[in-house]
């Protein structure tokens, strides 16, 4: 990696932290000021990362472990493996999996379900964990 590009990976990050924390922080001012409800900063910080992670890190982990499993699937079939005796995660390079064809309509529904799922459980546990309080 060179110096550049190393630059380059701190300045994106810290743009990216001053874009959340600016966001937060509109957030809570928004809220507060014009609706009656009133939010705390915790909630809107945990609402911010509840987006960030349904939006853009289950997406990632999902590409992730689909292309690590697809990996040890094929390389158990070409014998490499023995059934059941993977190797540790992320132990050995991987190639990425076959294109799979698929319509912009069925991606934006597969999307739009898993999102919704996402929410789903995140206010299922708020629900649970008020219930039990």
């Amino acid at each position: 990696m060179t110096l550049l590009r190393a630059l380059a990976m701190i300045a994106i990050s810290m743009a990216i932290t001053a874009v959340i924390l600016l966001g937060w922080i509109g957030l809570v001012f928004v809220v507060n000021t014009s609706t009656p409800v009133a939010m705390t900063a915790e909630a809107a910080l945990n609402l911010m990362l509840l987006v960030l992670l349904t939006l853009v890190g289950l997406p990632i982990l999902h590409a992730v472990l689909y292309r690590w499993f697809w990996h040890v699937r094929r390389r158990t079939a070409q014998g490499a493996f023995s059934v059941g005796q993977a190797p540790a995660f992320g132990s050995e390079p991987t190639a990425p999996p076959p294109r799979t064809v698929t319509t912009a309509g069925l991606c934006r529904r597969r999307r739009a379900a898993f999102v919704m799922a996402g929410f789903t459980a995140f206010l299922a546990g708020n629900m649970i964990e008020q219930f039990l309080t």
